[in-house]
Formats: C-alpha cells, structure tokens, sequence
C-alpha cells in the first residue's frame, strides 16, 4: 500500500457475520502527533537554526561570524529556565498533581517568548525562503540527520484506510521544514507520489500545526517567527510555545474532527451503530506534551520511549511517576479499558510506531448493525 494513494482510502469491512446483524471493523482512528522526538526520532532545531545560517552564508553580507552563535542562543535559553525553576513554587518535588505540573508548565511561556525574541532580534531567520528550507530538509533525511521514528508511515497508511484524521501539534519554529522532512522521507523510502503530486501534509485533513517563518517566498523575507506572535495563522493557530498551547490547537483540531464525523452521518443518514467507532489518540515523548496526553478530549494517550530513554523521554516518565500518572506498555491495551467506570487517567507507552500498530488498540472491533 503505497503512502500516499492511502489518504484516499476509506476503511472497509473485514468481516460479516449470521444474517448481517454483526459485523467486524477496524476502529477509526483520529491520530494527533508530536512532532521533535516523536514522529521524528530527535530534536529538529538545531537543523531548523542551520536553515538561516546557510542563508546568511550564502546570500547576505553578514557572515556567520557577525550572527550570534547557536550555541550561545542556547545557553541564553538554559540559563533563563534555571532561573525560572529556580525561583518557582512549588518547586518539582512538591508538585505532585497534573493539575500543579500543568500550572509550572504553562508559566514558561514567558521563558519560551523571550528566548524567541532573542532569535528574531539576532535576524538569523532573515530573507529565509521555502526553497532553503526544502533544501536543508532534504540534505537532513539524506544525510541522517533527520530520521522519521520506525513505522511512521505504515500508520499513516493504516489511518489513512480507516479514513482517520491526522495532524502534527508541535511547537517547532517551522512547520514548512516539518512538511518537506516528511515528504524527503518518503522518497527515501521509493514511494510513489499520488494525486498529482501533492504531498500528506496537503491533503485537506492531514494538518501541520505549528509555528512558522514570516515572509516564507517573498524575496527579503522578515523573518520574524510566528510563535512570537498571538495574531492567528493560516492555520488557526498562534504561537505556540508551551504545552498549554498545544493542548488549544489539540482541542480545535478535536472539534474538527467531531464535526467531520457528525457531518458524515447526516449525509450517509447512518446511525451511529452503522458507522465506525472512533478513537481520538494522541502520541507525544515529552512534558510539553503533558497537557495533550492528559486531556479528556483524548482517548489514548501515549508516550513514545525508547529502549534507552533520551532526555525529554526520561524527564516525562519521571514527571509522571511524580504526580502518579500509571503508563503501561500499548501491548497490554485492551477493549476493556475503553469501557472503564474509573475516573483516574492512565496512558501508555510505545518504543515506535510498530508498536503502537500492532497493539490491541488497532485490532479488529465487532459491533451491531
């Protein structure tokens, strides 16, 4: 099944049943993802820096030399959130609820704002076009530097045929490099481009949300970036910086995806027995993905980890424990969960996208017509 022809797809019966009063179904699957560390298997930034960097080397009369270091833009950063953890109460071994972990959460924005200012003050992102970020995105898949988590095709593929929708939430500072990593790692994967051409990201409910680059295509770009910015992009969205806000982008494309599936029913004129079942999954690796794993407006909420934990995985899991969130393998999942009369969250955790597939969670369902 080739990736791209798959968005197209709408799932199918598996099997039929005595006199048609039960059948079997794949489950519909409404896939939210992050996006650094996710869907992709490291943090992107540094590639995304590189983006600007390359330009000015390229095509200005300011030298590398003369823009600030990344390095030096990182440890500005680091140092603003030590002394932001510093002095904030409670400190992390007293904030033992999601409810207080959200709170220290979404007070980092003004860490995250200022360190953006401090990037768009530098100009590094000036005059920056899309045809420069295509190409550093695809130096980056070629060469390694960007590697899409194993699997991650296969279920967007598997989505796909169940006429599921999908989007990346991700506070990176450019979704256009998110789109065209995506695109550069399927032809590295020899897929054949469907529908004249266009790309997953293009399909009408395949959705990017992130920040961006202003002034992407015009000749002197301003190079501010959109998450510096509370005004709304073509996306619906704006800046999205913590974890809060990820969780308002999550809750919109949420909604969408409920009057999608209401607006089916009216045409089709089904009831809902007749249609599907849906499930809402979000999969993160991250604590600014806290909020979205947490939500009620999520079924299943999942943890990406690897066999050796990164940093950001590793500072998830512990903040869980902390405020005594259960994570359970997705190979334990299993329907009766779902029907659960407990009010207490729980999530799960997956190595890759493999995984996730081939857990109970996207295993056949049987229901009444």
């Amino acid at each position: 099944m080739r990736f791209f022809n798959a968005f197209r797809r709408s799932s199918t019966f598996t099997g039929v049943f005595s006199s048609q009063q039960l059948i079997m179904t794949k489950p519909r699957i409404h896939l939210f993802l992050d996006w650094d560390g996710t869907l992709s298997t490291q943090d992107t930034l540094a590639t995304v820096a590189k983006i600007g960097y390359t330009h000015h080397q390229r095509n200005t009369s300011v030298t590398s030399l003369q823009l600030p270091s990344w390095e030096n833009i990182t440890e500005a950063y680091m140092e603003d959130m030590k002394a932001h953890q510093e002095r904030y109460k409670p400190e992390a071994k007293h904030r033992t609820s999601v409810t207080e972990e959200l709170a220290y959460l979404a007070s980092l924005k003004e860490v995250e704002r200022a360190s953006v200012q401090r990037v768009v003050a530098s100009r590094i992102f000036r005059g920056v076009t899309r045809t420069e970020i295509d190409a550093v995105a695809r130096d980056a898949v070629s060469e390694s530097i960007v590697q899409l988590r194993p699997g991650w095709a296969d279920i967007l593929e598997d989505v796909g045929r169940r006429n599921g929708y999908m989007a990346i939430v991700s506070v990176n500072w450019s979704g256009e490099f998110i789109k065209r990593c995506m695109f550069w790692a399927n032809e590295e994967r020899g897929a054949e481009i469907g529908d004249g051409g266009h790309t997953s990201a293009e399909l009408p409910w395949f959705k990017v949300c992130a920040n961006e680059i202003d002034g992407l295509g015009l000749r002197h770009g301003a190079g501010w970036l959109s998450k510096d910015s509370s005004e709304i992009n073509q996306e619906g969205t704006s800046g999205i910086l913590t974890s809060e806000d990820k969780l308002r982008v999550l809750e919109r494309l949420v909604d969408e995806a409920d009057t999608r599936e209401q607006r089916e029913r009216v045409e089709q004129k089904a009831t809902w027995r007749q249609l599907q079942s849906s499930k809402k999954v979000y999969v993160g690796d991250s604590v600014t993905d806290l909020a979205c794993l947490c939500s009620d407006t999520i079924d299943v909420g999942i943890c990406i980890r690897d066999e050796r934990m990164g940093s950001g995985q590793r500072g998830l899991a512990e903040t869980l424990d902390r405020v005594g969130m259960k994570v359970r393998s997705i190979a334990e999942y299993a329907r009766t969960d779902d029907d659960s009369t407990s009010k207490e969250k729980e999530l799960w955790w997956a190595r890759d996208f493999h995984h996730i597939l081939n857990s109970p969670l996207m295993e056949n369902t049987t229901q009444d017509i």
